[in-house]
């Protein structure tokens, strides 16, 4: 009884592991190349607001806009390192995945744009869906386990039944009881 149960298990974990293996490495892929793009994109739109050697700190309003609405955080360096601009959440969020772009303007660069991720966001995706994906796999576990248990109890009485009724016939047959038979029963394989 316990084989099945053990079987079941073991086919659920090496599905899991497979899947888990591919699809978070495509997540994380996914949700790389969004950051990277986002970063492009505001690194591009940086540049388009640097005129006459600076940057108007209102024409950079739209920029940091874009990149509160994907709850990350942008800072605005210029050639020397010196912010020019920050958002309100940039400090607040983990320096662990920041994003570093080039900012350029008439072919030349002008400075650098960083960006952080927040866990709420695409930085998050990958995290979210996996512990998603984590109770899915704890539910599938326990309903494969139940179906398991009952196929394996079903099973197990096809089983005995036919030898339970062998050992009968023999007990009887050892008390000295002749006449006991044993009528054709239904059983798996051999038994």
């Amino acid at each position: 009884m316990l084989a099945f149960v053990a079987v079941a298990l073991a086919a659920i974990a090496v599905l899991t592991l497979i899947s888990a293996h591919t699809a978070a490495k495509d997540i994380t892929k996914l949700a790389t190349r969004q950051e990277q793009s986002q970063g492009d994109a505001l690194a591009v739109a940086a540049g388009a607001t640097y005129s006459h050697g600076s940057w108007a700190r209102d024409d950079l309003t739209p920029v940091f806009k874009l990149v509160a609405m994907d709850h990350a955080g942008a800072q605005l360096h210029d050639l020397a390192g010196r912010v020019v601009k920050s958002s309100h959440r940039f400090a607040r969020l983990p320096r662990a995945g920041a994003l570093s772009e080039p900012i350029s303007a008439r072919g030349r660069r002008v400075g650098t744009v960083t960006i952080r991720f927040g866990s709420s966001g695409l930085g998050g995706v990958p995290k979210a869906f996996e512990a998603k994906r984590w109770r899915a796999r704890i539910i599938a576990a326990g309903i494969a386990t139940l179906i398991a248990l009952l196929v394996s109890l079903v099973m197990a009485r096809r089983i005995t039944g036919p030898l339970e009724l062998l050992l009968e016939a023999v007990r009887a047959r050892g008390a000295g009881i002749r006449s006991v038979r044993i009528k054709k029963i239904r059983g798996v394989g051999v038994v």
